[in-house]
């Protein structure tokens, strides 16, 4: 059962970590059954879909342990619990995740406290001895046997050809594959020095690396279980909101539950796979993902506006020339320099609800039906467009047979599914329900590898 007065994991995991270190440290055994309870509250919360990854942003002489252990527990978990595994082996690989690292509290302070893409290759050989010291501890400070493998090897890959190297290139467990997977994760989730993959990215390189360093088919099984954009994750919905992901969506990964943050609905919770019943389209959309730290500009008290100065009555107006009226009144003429830009709709909203309309609305004429001549120019093949967008039509460019060896990203998988050389950019985002905006990428890195071409 989830104790609701301990919400927040990552300062229980570092009361773990720092309780295990501490028993290595003096000889002593690792306090397994805490290290379990704590391991039992994760599998719950994933198995009821109540958690959050944490948003990691690396800074200088800090050491985030704690959030990556505890990030890779949560989808350690939500993986086993998604593959049925046994409840008890859910806890004991859970627990395992939860100290795969505990090798970095036993290295040096400079080492530990920098991501390894910012080490030198001296440093570097230092950090990459963390697994053989971490299994080692936990080998003799009385650990089970799942948790030393998990330890020694989440860095090793399905090949065996990471590190540690070891005596044998034999493959680790599937239970601790999914520690490796789990860890590779957030650490690609991680922002440093302000740049961070996207969501897109993150899953793109696990499952390019499937078959070599992760079991195959397990990439699939994390976006069904923790989606595209993991709870968690602040986001910017096409109405230029910020929102939170509290909860994956299985069957539309690119369509979680949020709770919206900033503007007129903030704490609002979205479904954003519900489509408006009377528009038939979704209500709102994710743009991308926001790295931290999210900066959000708060909402003050609204000012009042001045008060407006005495006005004569309308009529009085009206009736008035304009030569009679005041030079107050009158309008003045500004120069083109300074008169306002009109704003133009942001074409990332184009799926969000309308305006409320107040004024009376006429019904629609009913359609003529067009000249035979103008039915037969529609019918001709459209032109090329001077530039990609909803007009053009895709064709792929590849023969079928290599499209496997291309490991495209999911999205793209199910874009290119829908072209077949005669439907629009547009129609494709809208058999998908997808906004342009955010399809419009997508088909991007499609041509730029050459996968399809367009007209």
């Amino acid at each position: 059962m989830i104790n609701p007065g301990k919400d927040y994991l990552t300062p229980r995991v570092a009361e773990i970590l720092d309780a295990a270190a501490r028993a290595i440290e003096r000889g002593a055994e690792v306090n397994c059954a805490e290290v379990r309870a704590l391991a039992r509250d994760v599998v719950a919360r994933t198995d009821a879909r109540d958690f959050k990854l944490e948003q990691r942003a690396w800074a200088k002489g800090e050491s985030d342990l704690a959030a990556h252990s505890t990030s890779t527990a949560l989808v350690t978990a939500a993986l086993s619990v998604a593959q049925e595994h046994p409840a008890d082996t859910c806890v004991e690989i859970t627990a395992a995740a939860l100290l795969h690292d505990i090798g970095h509290a036993l290295l040096p302070h400079t080492v530990v406290a920098a991501p390894e893409p910012r080490l030198d290759d001296a440093a570097r050989a230092t950090f990459r001895e963390h697994p053989l010291l971490g299994a080692r501890a936990l080998l003799v400070s009385g650990c089970p046997p799942l948790w030393v493998a998990a330890a020694l090897e989440h860095h090793r890959g399905v090949d065996g050809k990471g590190y540690p190297e070891l005596a044998s290139n034999a493959p680790s467990t599937a239970l601790v594959r999914l520690v490796s997977l789990a860890s590779y994760i957030d650490r690609k989730r991680a922002t440093i020095d302000g740049r961070g993959d996207e969501p897109e990215q993150v899953l793109a390189s696990a499952l390019a690396l499937e078959g070599r360093y992760f079991e195959p088919g397990l990439v699939r099984v994390v976006l069904r279980t923790i989606g595209l954009f993991p709870p968690g994750t602040t986001v910017e919905l096409s109405n230029r909101d910020a929102a939170l992901v509290v909860r994956a969506n299985a069957a539309e990964p690119l369509r979680p539950r949020v709770v919206v943050l900033s503007g007129t609905s903030a704490g609002v919770r979205l479904e954003l796979a519900a489509v408006d019943p009377h528009e038939r389209r979704y209500a709102s959309s994710i743009v991308r993902a926001i790295p931290p730290p999210l900066l959000l500009r708060p909402l003050g008290p609204t000012s009042k506006p001045p008060p407006a100065p005495h006005a004569e009555p309308k009529s009085r107006r009206e009736a008035a020339p304009p030569s009679a009226r005041p030079a107050s009144a009158r309008p003045k003429s500004i120069p083109p320099s300074e008169r306002p830009v009109s704003r133009r709709r942001d074409p990332r909203a184009e799926d969000g609800p309308a305006p409320p309309r107040t004024e009376a609305v006429e019904a629609p004429a009913p359609k003529k039906r067009a000249p035979a001549a103008a039915r037969r120019a529609a019918s001709t093949p459209r032109a090329r467009p001077s530039a990609l967008g909803g007009d053009s039509i895709l064709e792929i460019t590849v023969n079928a047979a290599h499209l496997p060896t291309l490991r495209l990203e999911t999205r793209e998988s199910i874009v290119l599914a829908r072209v077949d050389g005669r439907t629009t950019v547009g129609e494709i985002a809208d058999a998908l329900k997808l906004p342009l905006v955010q399809l419009l990428p997508i088909v991007t890195r499609l041509l730029a590898r050459g996968v399809v071409r367009w007209r």
